[in-house]
């Protein structure tokens, strides 16, 4: 795995799958599911147990999820946990998902 990683074990596909190595730099890159094999320089990667309907990120930029899984990818942000998304602005993608912004 390229990048970092905090206990996430890696896989065949993944939430992020690319046949080379790449770099992620600017913006928040937030990823959910259950395994991951590649992780971008510049990211990370934490296992943690969440269900669908919770709302995971930090506390400038989160995701209300729609999946349940056990791992979480995530750059752009120094870690990631369960968030409280009152007093952040929201906006619904065309998926449905919801994102919190500040």
């Amino acid at each position: 795995m390229s990048g970092g990683s905090s206990g996430c074990s890696g896989g065949t596909g993944g939430i992020i799958d690319t046949d080379e190595s790449y770099t992620f730099s600017g913006g928040i890159l937030l990823g959910f599911g259950t395994m991951n094999e590649t992780i971008p320089t510049g990211g990370n990667c934490t296992s943690m147990s969440f269900s669908a309907g919770q709302t995971i990120g930090a506390s400038n930029a989160a995701f209300t999820t729609s999946v349940s899984g056990s791992v979480v990818v995530y750059a752009g942000v120094n870690s990631v946990s369960t968030v409280a998304s009152s007093g952040m602005n929201s906006v619904t993608l065309a998926n449905g998902m919801t994102y919190y912004y500040k």
